[in-house]
């Protein structure tokens, strides 16, 4: 019952995100798209990924994937924001069902009365670890990190060296990457990449607290894009909309994620450009097991 609640809630939003989307968009005359720059089979998947992103952002992707919607977990790494809403017992069904993909015989009673009750799940082996992907590596490995938050023990303590841009790679491309920015005050926004194709979520703000092991982050305001339909191709940065019209929505009460973090650190790395020095350091924090890299001093400096 409380499994079929979820799915109701979940079908429930969907409905509402597509007529929020009906409303939002403007219908123009496909004639106008240059069909020679615009494979539209392409397009809809990219298309259908920036929406389950935003999506999945309120409705949290992986309660499909513990309802036995298996495909999230076949070729790409999870989502710090949507493992961050789990608790420790839902990872844990999680991480194990990556190795019940692979028909894993478990020795828990639980977890063989869990994943027993879906059709796909054919017990034969009782190792599967020469199947497993490096995705599959990284998600178990990530889902251990956030399995091991614990706000009960000391505060990490950030210095003044956490104000700034934390980007998810270690050098700039041709444009920003997923970024934290941090604040002088407990303020935090969270950016996605601005090299994504046909975006609609683009950003996060609100505000944070650091307890034990973990960063609590309390989001207020979602910011995200109206767009129209038309799109163009754009070569190296890809499919675009061609108008979008920035929105914010603010939130009665606050989404909470929940993320392992580490101390800030120093990695020292090896210049690969020549404007870049032949070794140079930078200070990194892990939050959610991803590693962050702080590319500016300036929490302004965000864009």
């Amino acid at each position: 019952m409380h499994n079929m609640n979820i799915l109701k809630k979940v079908v429930i939003f969907f409905i509402f995100v597509n007529a929020m989307a009906s409303f939002s968009q403007h219908i123009i005359d496909v004639g106008d798209l240059p069909d020679e720059n615009i494979k539209f089979d392409e397009a809809l998947t990219i298309y259908k990924e920036s929406r389950l992103e935003f999506i999945g952002l309120f409705s949290n992707n992986l309660l499909m994937t513990l309802l036995g919607e298996r495909e999230l977990l076949n070729n790409e790494t999870l989502d710090i924001f949507s493992l961050s809403q789990l608790n420790n017992e839902n990872l844990r069904l999680l991480r194990n069902m990556i190795f019940a993909c692979y028909g894993y015989k478990f020795n828990s009673s639980d977890l063989n009365t869990y994943f027993s009750r879906f059709d796909w799940y054919k017990p034969t082996s009782n190792n599967v670890d020469s199947e497993l992907t490096e995705i599959d590596k990284i998600n178990i490995q990530r889902i251990q990190t956030f399995e091991k938050r614990n706000e009960t023990l000391p505060d990490i303590k950030w210095d003044d060296n956490r104000i700034g841009v934390w980007q998810d790679f270690e050098r700039e491309a041709s444009g920003w990457g997923n970024r934290f920015v941090i604040h002088p005050t407990n303020q935090l926004e969270y950016y996605y990449s601005t090299m994504r194709e046909l975006p609609i979520i683009f950003g996060m703000n609100g505000t944070y607290i650091i307890k034990g092991n973990v960063l609590i982050y309390s989001v207020t305001e979602i910011y995200y894009a109206i767009n129209e339909i038309e799109i163009e191709f754009t070569g190296a940065f890809g499919y675009l909309f061609k108008r979008s019209e920035n929105n914010t929505i603010t939130l009665k009460n606050p989404m909470v994620f929940k993320f392992p973090i580490s101390e800030i650190t120093k990695k020292e790395l090896r210049g690969k450009f020549p404007s870049e020095p032949d070794k140079f350091e930078l200070e990194t924090i892990t939050i959610g097991g991803k590693g962050f890299y702080r590319l500016r001093d300036d929490a302004n400096d965000k864009f």
